[in-house]
């Protein structure tokens, strides 16, 4: 089972392993939380069976309290940063509450329409 923050890494290296392996890889997509009936957290609810989960740490962390994923099978594949760059000379983005965060970033999408709220 696999969420989409690793799906493309995951679309060029199968191919890879199944064929240096000879195994056939058979993988389940779906969010890495939330109640839909394909999401990875319903699916484990419900007893779908998978040989590797690979999700957000937070949503692997919920799994493994419930239950639904072996602790001691637990490997980090990789670390994830958001990083913010803002162009020499322009203003420095208010980013001080979640509110100015998002205005911030809808004046970057869309300058005209951030200007007019």
């Amino acid at each position: 089972m696999i969420s989409g923050g690793f799906s493309r890494v995951y679309e060029e290296l199968g191919p890879q392993f199944e064929r240096a392996t000879g195994h056939k890889l058979v993988t389940l997509r779906g969010a890495s939380m939330g109640g839909s009936a394909t999401s990875i957290p319903e699916r484990l609810k419900r007893g779908v069976a998978a040989d590797v989960v690979i999700v957000v740490a937070s949503s692997l962390d919920e799994f493994i309290q419930a239950g639904n994923v072996a602790a001691a099978g637990r490997t980090d594949l990789v670390r994830s940063r958001i990083g913010l760059a803002v162009r020499a000379g322009a203003a420095r983005p208010d980013l001080s509450a979640v509110a100015a965060f998002q205005q911030t970033l809808v004046a970057a999408i869309h300058p005209v329409r951030a200007a007019s709220s």
